[in-house]
């Protein structure tokens, strides 16, 4: 607000820190739209590059995809995990504190897997309408 910022480092380039001083700038009518931004040659040229070698990291993706549909179904088919039957109940002791502990932390790991494996599928689908 003060027009006042810290010094951009000298690691970027004097290209990118032009770029940032500019959407830095008070008034907006200065500023540069996204559009201005994206014209850009230097910005075309990390966009293309980015987008070029994310190829190599969607094949990961896409490994790490079918390693977590492999482990779901795993892990569904894992007697431990699956839903006991009204019968096996009755032999079924109640779980200890500890137990329950680590039932709970599985139970945890679980959804920040899945939360993980969504996000994943979430940035694959993105870098595919990018390199479209």
């Amino acid at each position: 607000m003060k027009e006042e910022y810290d010094a951009i480092p000298h690691i970027y380039s004097q290209e990118l820190r032009n770029l940032i001083i500019t959407m830095l700038l008070k008034d907006d009518k200065e500023r540069p739209t996204t559009s201005n931004i994206l014209d850009m040659p230097f910005v075309e040229k990390y966009m293309t590059d980015f987008i070029t070698t994310r190829g190599v990291a969607l094949k990961s993706l896409r490994a790490f995809e079918r390693q977590a549909t492999a482990t779901a179904k795993l892990h569904a088919a894992d007697p431990a995990h699956r839903i006991s039957l009204p019968e096996e109940r009755k032999t079924v002791k109640p779980l200890t504190a500890k137990e329950r502990l680590q039932q709970r932390k599985e139970e945890e790991s679980r959804k920040k897997f899945e939360a993980m494996t969504l996000a994943a599928k979430g940035a694959y689908q993105q870098m595919a309408e990018y390199s479209r």
